[in-house]
């Protein structure tokens, strides 16, 4: 789907930052690994890669709104607005 022919750090052709967008993501993953969203997640894949009698349990887009720091965003989207948490409490095993 890209016309990159291979995963290089930077793509040659569209200069996508590959591998600064997968430490983010890995980021997101490591942060939020206690979180009920995190761990949803990983069942789902884990069921969906795995497991082929499963149910499908794929995560919904909860719709809850950005504060600016993008993983917390990303971690307030998993999480859902009515936690009770304004976002600025840091979960259990946050890397700062």
């Amino acid at each position: 789907m890209s016309p990159d022919t291979e995963f290089a750090p930077v793509g040659d052709k569209t200069k996508i930052k590959y591998r600064e967008d997968f430490n983010e993501y890995k980021k997101i993953l490591i942060v939020g690994k206690n979180s009920d969203s995190i761990r949803a997640l990983f069942d789902w894949y884990n069921a969906a890669l795995l497991d082929n009698h499963s149910e499908d349990t794929q995560p919904q887009d909860d719709g809850s709104d950005d504060d600016g720091d993008d993983i917390q965003d990303t971690l307030d989207q998993l999480e859902g607005s009515n936690d009770g948490n304004d976002g600025d409490e840091q979960a259990s095993g946050d890397i700062e």
